[in-house]
């Protein structure tokens, strides 16, 4: 019962009513004047304090003062933390892109080809199943190709190199307007051609390199057998990736005029044979 006596005096003195004056101390003229309760001090000041922290926590997490509370991290730590995740993201896809190469080069030198691999897989058929007999479709489409690819052969046998007669196909149906030139280092064929005209591969082959370089754009490289590579630059849009195997005729990329060493809409396309560049009108008839 005293506790409740207690808890109703302190109630009451909260609620006690006080009057601040102030008087001018010469004149003793009152200048101002405030009812006041206890609990009426108390209220203001909890909303004062409670006010001056919500201000100091707003400006802190909205404001570039945290920057200067330790612990806190600047933008510009963060943007160069955040640039260096993406760098090295990128790197490790060009490091990917490269050991894909190197690996697919490995398979090539030591006469491990995807190719060989790939038909080691296939299933030999039973010649018992297999019907020779030639669709009239089969017979005009042979006829046109023959037509189109007369005289478009490779090269004849040779017993240095050892290799067999090869029939290239024509990487793009174009002028040639720049000769292949070792004198003027042009070690190839500059073809002029339709607009988002088809590159196709000369024959089949394993892509080795297909990436963006500074002086030939969009550029794809495939390895064939005979030790044959083929180099097809300034690409708009590349077909293939590393290590990917494509056919003879296959489209691998789009003609463009991307790279620092072009003057217009055009495929530069090289032969080597045997590591050597060597002039590719000699080989396929455009």
């Amino acid at each position: 019962m005293a506790t409740k006596k207690d808890k109703q005096k302190l109630s009451k003195r909260l609620r006690n009513k006080f009057k601040l004056v102030i008087l001018n101390e010469d004149t003793l003229e009152q200048k101002f004047s405030m009812v006041l309760s206890p609990l009426n001090v108390i209220t203001w000041i909890s909303i004062v304090v409670v006010s001056v922290v919500a201000l100091t926590i707003a400006a802190i997490v909205f404001t570039p003062i945290k920057e200067y509370i330790p612990g806190y991290a600047d933008v510009t730590t963060k943007k160069m933390a955040t640039y260096a995740a993406m760098k090295a993201d990128s790197l490790e896809e060009i490091l990917r892109v490269k050991e894909q190469y190197l690996t697919a080069l490995r398979q090539i030198i030591n006469g491990d080809t995807l190719l060989d691999a790939i038909r080691e897989e296939e299933t030999e058929p039973n010649p018992s199943e297999i019907h020779y007999q030639r669709s009239i479709e089969d017979s005009l489409l042979r006829e046109k190709i023959e037509k189109e690819e007369a005289y478009n052969l490779a090269f004849s046998d040779n017993e240095d190199t050892r290799k067999k007669k090869a029939l290239f196909f024509k990487p793009v149906n174009g002028i040639v307007s720049e000769s292949f030139s070792k004198e003027i280092n042009h070690l190839g064929v500059d073809l002029l051609a339709k607009e988002n005209e088809p590159v196709l591969a000369i024959m089949d082959g394993v892509v080795t390199f297909s990436d963006w370089t500074n002086s030939g754009g969009y550029e794809i490289h495939l390895m064939h057998e005979n030790n044959i590579m083929s180099i097809y630059k300034h690409n708009s849009k590349l077909l293939k990736k590393v290590g990917e195997t494509v056919q003879a005729g296959e489209p691998i990329a789009i003609i463009g005029n991307t790279g620092e060493l072009t003057t217009g809409p055009h495929l530069h396309f090289e032969l080597w044979i045997n590591g050597i560049p060597v002039p590719p009108e000699e080989y396929i008839d455009f």
